[in-house]
């Protein structure tokens, strides 16, 4: 059996790469994959890869942001990139995906879709405030949007997408800042729930 991971390298200079490795049980690299960005303002392409599926066929699916725009990318099993798409263009002058979210967490369904949450990165040690957004992307086999739903500054909640699953009835179950959402086919909330401080010294943010 082997485990596959995906991260994000590079230098402060003209270079950001996403990293697709396998390795085997005994931690032995048996595949490695590099998709390189070169250029000379790497402030404008320095991109970050956040969220990994293996789809039943034994593909990679791959999100996360560039420059603060939110990217999927397919590959085959050999890391052969299939499609690759930005979020952030517009439908019918309405864009897509807000600018600054990341694809957070990956899942394919029963349907053989491709579900993300996206939204806020991670808040990291500076303290960086929240935008309070998060996002509901559902993708076909060529990584068209199927569905895209958006909640922003929801009342009473410091919301970001961080993780979605699927539920036995085809339904989503989003987790956010503090917030855990149930989403029904239609892309209703059907009920919101918000949890702060679950474990006594333990931080409140709800991954996972």
């Amino acid at each position: 059996m082997v485990r596959v991971c995906v991260g994000a390298s590079g230098d402060t200079i003209n270079t950001s790469q996403v990293l697709l490795i396998k390795i085997s049980t005994s931690g032995d690299i048996v595949q490695k994959k590099l998709y390189t960005t070169n250029n000379q303002r790497v402030q404008y392409n320095s991109q970050w890869a956040h969220s990994l599926a293996i789809t039943k066929n034994g593909d990679y699916v791959i999100g996360g942001a560039r420059y603060y725009e939110p990217w999927v990318f397919r590959t085959d099993t050999a890391g052969n990139i299939k499609w690759a798409t930005w979020y952030y263009d517009s439908i019918n002058g309405e864009s897509k995906l807000h600018r600054g979210a990341t694809v957070n967490s990956l899942r394919e369904t029963s349907r053989g879709t491709i579900i993300c949450a996206a939204g806020d990165e991670y808040p990291n040690n500076g303290g960086f405030a929240l935008n309070n957004y998060a996002a509901v992307l559902e993708l076909d086999s060529a990584g068209n949007v199927n569905k895209r739903l958006q909640w922003s500054n929801l009342t009473g909640y410091t919301l970001g997408g961080f993780f979605i699953d699927e539920t036995e009835t085809g339904c989503y179950l989003l987790a956010g800042n503090q917030a855990l959402l149930y989403i029904n086919t239609s892309g209703a909330i059907v009920w919101r729930k918000k949890y702060t401080m679950m474990l006594d010294g333990v931080g409140s943010m709800v991954n996972n």
